[in-house]
């Protein structure tokens, strides 16, 4: 109840920042309030005999880092379908099916990446693949970024719809690995449910900020031009998705470090333990 209830509140003020100042009652209410039951949680974890979260279990600096790449994932590929779809038909005055079409190069690189994800892991290794997902996903939104009301497809929106997708889908899936390689087979349902909670976080929480900075910039812009201020808004929005993928990408190279490994108490030669085993390597 108190995360949810947290989350929701962050959500609520950030959404609402179209309306209402940042500095109003209206805005800082719910942040404040989303914070304080954030850590009213962390609290009753720390005194908890039986916690929902053991805290501990975010002690692993691959694991966090794992997480906030799903989440950051999730809102990324939330972002950029909103955003462009409503870029394509209310600043270009596209119809519903030719926008859709713009999106198969998006769902192809999401497929394909998706489906040879794991070559890569084997390879490299969970954390460069992590890494270079989110490289991908950062370049693709500072792309779009420079988005204005004439961009054309090719050059200007095309790009961003197969780098993003490509660089989600390997974040995805070296994130996935790093998550659960040195779990203990009885945390495992705590680390399935940490990782779709983070998933579900990503988008509520992301899509929330970076409408926010939409909406923020949009409004500063002004003027007549209603069309080139919305755009601007939207770019600084990708830009802003950007910068926080390159700077998780940093992240997770300059943490990245041989840690101690307790291994699960499974069967050796099960091919599923061993893979996982290998690609957190």
């Amino acid at each position: 109840m108190l995360v949810t209830g947290g989350i929701t509140m962050l959500s609520y003020g950030l959404v609402i920042t179209d309306e209402y100042a940042w500095s109003s009652p209206q805005v800082t209410g719910p942040l404040v309030s989303g914070v304080a039951l954030m850590l009213a949680f962390v609290l009753v974890e720390l005194r908890g005999h039986s916690p929902l979260l053991p805290l501990s279990f975010l002690g692993s600096s691959r694991r966090v880092i794992a997480l906030l790449a799903i989440a950051l994932a999730a809102a990324g590929s939330s972002i950029i379908c909103l955003l462009l779809g409503l870029y394509l038909q209310q600043v270009r005055g596209w119809t519903t099916l030719h926008t859709s079409l713009c999106f198969v190069p998006y769902a192809v690189s999401l497929i394909v990446m998706g489906r040879i994800g794991r070559r890569p892991i084997e390879r490299y290794g969970a954390p460069a693949v992590v890494a270079t997902g989110l490289a991908l996903s950062a370049a693709g939104f500072l792309h779009l970024s420079g988005l204005d009301p004439a961009t054309t497809y090719l050059t200007g929106l095309l790009p961003g719809l197969v780098l993003v997708p490509a660089g989600v889908a390997l974040a995805f899936a070296g994130a996935t690995v790093l998550a659960m390689a040195d779990v203990q087979p009885r945390q495992a349902g705590l680390a399935g449910g940490l990782m779709n909670t983070f998933m579900e976080i990503g988008p509520t929480l992301g899509v929330a900020l970076l409408m926010a900075v939409a909406a923020a910039r949009s409004t500063h812009v002004g003027g007549v031009d209603e069309a080139a201020a919305t755009t601007s808004g939207y770019a600084w929005a990708f830009g802003a998705a950007g910068l926080a993928f390159a700077l998780l990408a940093v992240v997770a190279l300059a943490t990245e470090q041989p840690e101690p490994v307790v291994e699960p108490a499974r069967d050796e030669t099960d091919p599923e333990y061993a893979w996982r085993a290998r690609a957190a390597a």
